[in-house]
């Protein structure tokens, strides 16, 4: 991940990449301590706090005007990071947080393109791509593994939210940018190469834990957008819906 990460970045770009551990035992803290750069720090955390604390921790060691948040388990190419920036940038967007297009490393098959809300209730990633991928497309959630916001606006939100544990920590911060009147874009002709929770499991207690502290805490703002759902699907008739 490193490794394309740098080689990726544009050139002349100022930046400053926060690598957090989280209690790894692996070999990662070995590894960490052999990279000599001027431009990574290291976050070492004495035992693993989780996604929402740790992210928090690094986001409060960087100085930059602009924060992006990438998960260990992506590959990238050159180009990812322009398209984000410029949707970002747009006045006559009011962007607060761009996301962009991820493909499975085992397949190359599209797995994220926005987050939205089913008619069944359930939030899930968009599978399929915008009509125009050179502009940026709205969409209701981003996913967290790869998303770009302006720090001022992180740490105003107060960060992740710490109940949640490595899991709906994205969603939750998503909705408290757009109640806070800002937008949540994906840029589509931004395009990396993700593992897709390669160091987590998604069926677990915690995870039902996480969501039911989600849909308790967004209960309105979720089922106005479940009625929105509905409501289109409706007016599409039967065979829309059924």
């Amino acid at each position: 991940m490193l490794s394309s990460l740098m080689a990726s970045l544009p050139d002349g770009l100022r930046y400053e990449l926060i690598l957090a551990d989280d209690g790894s035992t692996d070999g990662t803290r070995d590894w960490l301590r052999d990279l000599d750069d001027t431009r990574i720090q290291k976050v070492l955390n004495a035992h693993n706090l989780g996604y929402a604390k740790t992210n928090n921790i690094a986001a409060a060691h960087a100085k930059g005007e602009y924060l992006g948040l990438l998960n260990n388990d992506l590959v990238f190419k050159p180009g990812w990071l322009e398209p984000m920036m410029a949707a970002l940038r747009d006045p006559a967007l009011n962007a607060g947080i761009v996301g962009n297009l991820q493909f499975r490393v085992a397949d190359h098959a599209l797995d994220h393109a926005g987050v939205v809300l089913t008619p069944r209730g359930q939030f899930d990633h968009l599978r399929i791509e915008q009509d125009d991928p050179t502009q940026p497309a709205r969409v209701y959630v981003a996913t967290g593994a790869c998303m770009l916001m302006r720090k001022a606006d992180f740490d105003a939100l107060g960060g992740f939210d710490e109940v949640f544990v490595n899991g709906c920590e994205d969603i939750d911060l998503c909705l408290k940018m757009r109640a806070a009147g800002k937008e949540i874009y994906v840029a589509p002709s931004s395009r990396i190469l993700h593992h897709v929770s390669l160091s987590r499991s998604r069926t677990s207690l915690q995870n039902e834990r996480n969501s039911q502290y989600l849909y308790a805490k967004w209960r309105k703002e979720i089922k106005l957008q479940l009625i929105k759902c509905w409501v289109a699907l409706l007016a599409q008739g039967q065979s829309a819906y059924e």
